[in-house]
Order: structure tokens, then sequence, then C-alpha cells
């Protein structure tokens, strides 16, 4: 046999970013125009993937592709509960993606089982490294359906011990780098074994399995693929990517001509690949997965359909504390070895061994105290933690109470039961805290290690009323041996003061959130996960021109740990950005009284004496302003008090415009430059009308279209540029509404309509992304009998519509 088959893998994978007292991802800056890396990623790349563009004729759509039913992959975890909540679409083709490849590679999916939340398993302990590989299988069990065959060690950083777990645990492969293999031989199959071949340094021949035996034996076992080292390269830094034919080609020559057999190549790299790092990188793939379905004598497969049909013939050991991504084995995640990504000149990574030790010492001090106290109301607290995973994957009170069923003791109370929850949750921020991408980069102060030094702090808060002593200040103790890169901080225990501790959301902080807000948002409050736990039971607002005042007390809860807590608050809006929040603890607030008490403040309009009163009622109180809430919070709020200001703005500029209107023609025909008052005045009068024109087309009323065309010819006159962001925005949002009411029922006139709007955004020059309307019209078409069923008016309309869209609509 000469068969040759084709493995193309790609590890998915974002770190858990999410603020971990919120459980979501604050705004991240460099993410922009997204709200942060795992939005800005999607779009970028997994939903790409999953609705490739195939091209034709004069680069028009040919067909979509979902590339994750034509190649191996891995998503991690926490990645897949995110995308599960925030873009589902996505998830659930990546979920019917593996369904289809189960048909087509007899039985065996795509996907592979990822190690939970990508930490590196060689420098874990053993109870750590379980955990892993349990939450790892689990979560794949829920998602998919089905058991794991494979599994993915996070930057394929594994010893002998790990893979000796993972087999245990019913793992039957995984994939490592060329670069970790040390000596390989054939398998004796009961003769003497044959002598060690040294293929140490990637010499070792990729285009088969192998078997590592993980104990002496011989009975136990994994089996391993070494990846295709110089194309994966190629793929991951040479910009192969930016060709199809080339990437082709490089694959054809890996095949070589002297292995007797079936020859495989095996790919993997980061799944970011294909179009994240290599913008259009997912249609290079979607060229090449097309062309190999149609080709004779080459078959695409994935790494467990092969291992069935070709078990290993030779048997390889591995090198000890080895990776993908570190010429020194895993000194990168530990030491100052010399690996990294940039930074500038004379950085350097010596914060990473002060790192590594203090969050070890943290585990082992958290986990003595998980073991001692949970061990009160828990039957077995390490099976209870590797059985956590569950309420990962389903947080409600009957998850918690089904939990809890299975691993409490009977007389234990709610307080213990709470008590024991709080622990466990310490227990998952001790596995974030060991995230990979931590140690990965170039300095202690960015987001990577901030953000695994959050998870630090969470753990800390979670466990303080068992530790009896101050963990954080023996962390401390740590990160202030470890230099900071960046200027402007001491050492790494001032990173953590100022960039890890303002991220920290006890119950006061998470009040103030709710209570600054219930000040300016007289009313039902805009949606706010922030402040979603907090209810007020008693609550009043008082309005005096130029100032407003909210006084109440809200009661708090943790969902995830059953806690309750009460915080009386007061909340001061002296216009502007004059927002300040003061929050006590404890119950028994006499609103009714305090109110009385301060009425005559309120009537003088005295702010200061209102604090005053609400600090003698409670001296502990703590005091925040606006600069103190999130960053999500911080600008949502910004945003509102700035759109009276729009409002009063826009006012007099229309007000302008009409009183001065001949005057500014006058002007603009006398060529005047400085200022350009006409064009200023006129974009803004065209822009604002425009997008209210295109909000209205979304209500009971429509769109104006003679309203809009008329306006079109006042912008062209004036030479006004139309495709402003908020015009374009609205606009955007107009297309999804028509396009939704097309995909429910393709009514002639509701096709018309669109294509009308599709050719005005033309002509008003307005960019607008097709994306999303591209996929859902491929969809439409690849329902059974949608075109055939149509009547030929319809049927005229949804062709014409492809066409507007960018399809070829060959044969159609």
């Amino acid at each position: 046999m000469r068969e040759k088959y084709l493995c193309i893998h790609g590890h998915f994978y974002q770190p858990p970013r999410e603020n971990p007292w919120l459980g979501i991802i604050e705004t991240q800056g460099s993410a922009r125009p997204y709200h942060d890396w795992n939005e800005r990623i999607t779009r970028e790349c997994y939903a790409p993937n999953a609705r490739a563009r195939l091209l034709g004729a004069k680069g028009r759509i040919a067909g979509l592709i979902n590339n994750y039913e034509h190649i191996s992959f891995n998503y991690g975890p926490t990645l897949l509960s995110w995308l599960e909540r925030y873009s589902p679409w996505v998830y659930g083709q990546i979920l019917a993606a593996d369904r289809v490849s189960l048909e087509r590679n007899q039985g065996h999916g795509n996907a592979m089982a990822q190690v939970y939340n990508h930490i590196i398993m060689p420098l874990a302990n053993r109870r750590d490294r379980l955990t892993q590989i349990r939450w790892g299988r689990a979560d794949f069990r829920h998602r998919f359906a089905r058991e794991p065959e494979g599994m993915w060690l996070a930057e394929t950083a594994a010893d002998l011990e790990t893979l000796a777990l993972m087999a245990e645990e019913g793992i039957r492969f995984t994939v490592l780098s060329p670069d970790q293999a040390l000596k390989v031989r054939p398998l004796s199959s009961g003769r003497e074994p044959g002598s060690w071949l040294d293929v140490s340094g990637g010499r070792v021949d990729p285009r088969r399995p192998y078997r590592v035996f993980t104990d002496e034996t011989r009975r136990r076992f994994i089996d391993v693929f070494f990846y295709d080292g110089p194309v994966s390269r190629a793929i991951a830094y040479e910009r192969i990517l930016s060709s199809g034919g080339a990437f082709l080609t490089r694959i054809d020559q890996a095949y070589g001509d002297e292995l007797p057999g079936p020859r495989l190549v095996n790919l993997a790299t980061d799944g970011e690949s294909y179009g994240h790092h290599f913008k259009f990188g997912d249609m290079a793939l979607a060229w090449v997965v097309n062309r190999l379905g149609n080709q004779d004598g080459l078959k695409l497969t994935n790494y467990a359909a092969y291992l069935d049909r070709f078990p290993p013939e030779y048997e390889a050991v591995i090198v000890e504390n080895s990776s993908w991504s570190c010429a020194h084995g895993v000194e990168r995640w530990r030491s100052d070895c010399g690996c990294h990504i940039g930074g500038q000149e004379g950085w350097t990574q010596k914060w990473r061994a002060p790192l590594r030790e203090g969050l070890d010492w943290l585990r082992d001090e958290v986990a003595a105290l998980f073991e001692e106290r949970a061990a009160q109301v828990l039957k077995a607290p390490w099976a209870a933690r590797d059985d956590y995973v569950s309420l990962l994957l389903d947080r409600s009170p009957e998850a918690r109470t089904a939990f809890m069923k299975r691993h409490a003791g009977r007389k234990s109370s709610d307080p213990d039961r709470s008590a024991a929850l709080r622990l466990l949750e310490a227990q998952l921020m001790s596995q974030f805290m060991f995230t990979s991408c931590g140690w990965f980069f170039d300095d202690l102060a960015g987001i990577e290690a901030v953000q695994i030094l959050k998870y630090a702090a969470r753990a800390i808060d979670l466990v303080r009323p068992e530790a009896g002593r101050d963990l954080e200040a023996g962390l401390l103790e740590f990160l202030v041996q470890a230099p900071v890169n960046q200027t402007g901080y001491t050492d790494g225990a001032d990173a953590y003061r100022r960039l890890v501790v303002p991220s920290r959301i006890d119950p006061p902080k998470m009040t103030a959130h709710y209570a600054m807000r219930r000040v300016i948002e007289n009313g039902e409050l805009s949606p706010c996960i922030v402040s979603s736990g907090v209810q007020a039971t008693k609550h009043r607002r008082f309005s005096e021109p130029g100032l407003a005042v909210a006084v109440g007390e809200a009661v708090l809860s943790a969902e995830t740990i059953q806690d309750r807590f009460t915080c009386p608050y007061l909340a001061i809006h002296r216009g502007g950005l004059g927002l300040t929040c003061m929050v006590a603890e404890g119950a028994g607030f006499d609103l009714e009284g305090f109110t009385g008490q301060i009425r005559p403040a309120l009537e003088g309009l005295a702010p200061d004496r209102i604090e005053e009163e609400f600090a003698a009622r409670w001296p502990d109180c703590r005091r925040y302003s606006i600069q103190d809430m999130l960053p999500d919070s911080r600008n949502s709020l910004a945003r509102r008090l700035a759109s009276d200001i729009r409002e009063n703005f826009m006012s007099f500029v229309y007000d302008f415009f009409q009183t001065h209107q001949e005057l500014l023609r006058v002007i603009e025909e006398t060529g005047w430059q400085e200022p350009d008052i006409p064009a200023f005045i006129y974009r803004l009068v065209v822009g604002e009308q425009l997008a209210g024109i295109f909000e209205a087309g979304q209500t009971d009323r429509g769109l104006d279209w003679n309203e809009v065309r008329e306006l079109a010819e006042r912008a062209k006159d004036w030479d006004v540029p139309l495709n402003q962001p908020a015009v374009a925005g609205k606009a955007q949002t107009l297309l999804g509404d028509l396009f939704g009411q097309v995909a429910a029922g393709p009514d002639p006139d509701i096709v018309d309509r669109l294509l009308d709007f599709l050719k005005l955004t033309r002509d008003l020059g307005l960019d607008l992304d097709l994306y999303e309307c591209q996929n859902a019209y491929f969809d439409l078409l690849e329902h059974p009998g949608f075109i055939g069923d149509l009547a030929p008016e319809v049927r005229s309309g949804i062709e014409t519509l492809g066409r507007e869209l960018g399809f070829t609509l060959e044969g159609s």
C-alpha cells in the first residue's frame, strides 16, 4: 500500500480572560475596534473557519466550507465556554462539524480534548495534572457527546508521568513536536527489540505514529504523533498561507518516496494561523481541503481514524520536560531561559522564577486549607474537586444541589456547604492562575501575567475566612523580587497593587456600581453584569436642579458560592462627572429616618452635608467615584452622561443650521476654506438625520425611501461624505433586520425591499459588512428544497440577492 493521508490539526485556544470576581471579560483596549480579544479573534478566525469562502470567477463566492469538518482540531474548554455564551452560532458549527466527521471517518471525530486551562503539565503536581485531564475529558464529553480519543497538551509540554496519567485516564493518543522525540525502534512483537535509533534534534520520521510505553512492564502505553516540523513552521511563520497552491505543493513534497506502506503527513499549528495570524488563512485552508477532497490517491483523515487503521509499528522515547515553544524544554514557564516574543532592548525575563515560586507557594497554602476545612463537609475533597467541573458546565441551583448530594456529608449545614463551595471555587482559581500564557510573553505587567495574578488574588479572597493569616502578603514577598520591564513600576508587588487590586470586586464595590447607576438611570436599569446580582430592598431617589441623590440598602447574592451580603448606600450626582458613592456593610438601615434627616440638606443643595450624615451613621463606610468603576461600567456611565451633552449640542447645531442656512450657502459659494464651517455643519446635520431614518426603519414605521433619497441628494449637493460610523452602524443593523425577514419567509416584497436597500447603501457609499448575510444566504441555499419550492418571481429575486451578496450562483 502506497496510500497518502493528510491530517491538518488546528490548536484553537484562548486563555481564560474573565475578571474572576465577575465572570466577564473587561474591555481590552488593545483589541479595538472589538470589545476584547476573544471577540476579535472570533471574528477574524473562529467564525470564518466555520464558513470559509471558496472563490470562483472574478473573485466571487463559489461556495462556503466548514473547515472544521475536514481538519483535526481541539478547542480549549475555556474558549468553548465563552463561545457557547457569546457566539452560539460559531459554537454550534464546531460541534456540528465533529458530528459530520464522525460519519466521514468511521466513528472517529475530528475533535480532540485539551487539558482544561492550558497549564504546563510537567511543572504541575500529580494532583493538578489529574484534575486537568479529568476536567478536560468531562468538558469534552459534555459538549461533543462522546469520549475523547486524543488530548492536546498545553504547548505540547510533556514528560513520561504526564503521558502515563493520560493513558490511565483513557486517552489513546496525543500530538507532540518532532523535537520532542529522543529515540525510536521497531516494536518487538515478541521478538528481541531492535536497536534504538537516535532521532533527537527533530530527526524523527513524522509520517507514522509511535507507541510510548509508560511503565517498565510495557503493559501501559499511549500513542504519539510527531507532527511535520518544516511544513508546520511554514504555516505558522513563513506566510505559506498566502497561496493555497504553495501550501499544497509543500504538503506534496512532505510525503517523500522512501517510506513503504501508507504515508501520513500530519501538520499542527495554532488554529489562529487560519485567519487571525494570517488574514484569509481560512480561505487558503478551505481551498486545500476542497482540492484534496476531489483528488484520487490522497485522503484527508484525522489522527484517531488513521490510528485505528494503521496502529504503530514503532515505539519511541520522548525528551523529558520538553515542549513545542521553548528550546530549553519547559524553562520558558519558570526561568529566564532566553525564549521570548520580542520586547525591548534591556528587557529581562527574570520575573518568571519569582512568579512561578510565588504561585506554587500559594497553591500549596490554598490546597492545605481546602484539604483541612473542606474535609469537614465533603466526604472526599479531592474527588469533589475533580467533579467540580460539573458545576462549571452548569451553574444552576439544581446542579449545585445535586453536586452537594453526591459529595457532602449528611449532617452538613447550609453555611458549611456554602464554605465548601467557596473553597472549591478557590481551587478553580488555583488552576487558572497557572495558565501558561502568564509566563509566555515578555513582562510581568503584560495583560497575560496580570490576568493570572487576578486569579491568584481571587483565590486569596475566597479562602480568607479560613486562612487565619495574610496570604496576599505572602505572595507579595515573592513578587517584590520580580523585576518589571515596563517603566513606572518598582517591582512585581507594585504592579500587583496597581494592576490587579483595582479589578477586585467585593460587595461594597459591586453595590457602588449599582448605586451610581441608580442615581443616573432614573427608572429601569439597563443591563449590567457588574451589578446583576444586586437587588435593592430599600431605595429612594431625590432630584433637585443640579443635584440627584439615591439612597437605600442592597442585598447581594454570589450564586457560585451561595453567599449573601447586605450593603447600605448613598450615591450623589452633582452634574457631569461629579459622581460619588458611599457604601457600608450591614443590615438594618433606617431609610425613612435617614431621608427625613437629610431633607434640609437636599432642599439647601448641600451634598457635602448629606455625605456627612451618612458617614456619621456608618463610620467605616467606603467612598467611591466614577474612577473606581470597572472600565466597562465607567464607559457606559460616561456615555450615558455624555448623551445629554450631545443632545444639547445637536439641538444647538440644528437651530444654528435653520437660522443661518442662507448664510452658510453664501459662505460656501465664496470658497472660504478656513474654517470650513459649512462642511462641518452639513456633515453633522445630514449624518444625524440619516442615522435617525435608518433607526426608524427598524420599527413598524419602516424605512422612508423618499426621505433617504432626498437627504442623499442634499448630501451630494453639499459634498458631504455619508460613510460615517454612526450612519453605517445604523444601516448595518437595519440590513440584518431585513435579511432576517427574508430568511423567515421570502415574500417577494421583502426581497425587493432588501435589494433596494443594498443598492441604496451602495449608492450612498456606505461600507457595510456582508459577512453574516452571506453566511445566512448560503445556509438558505443549502436547506433541502429551498430554491425548488419558491415561486418563480421569488426565486428570481433570491438569485439576484445572491449576486448582490457576491455569489456566483453557477447552475442555480
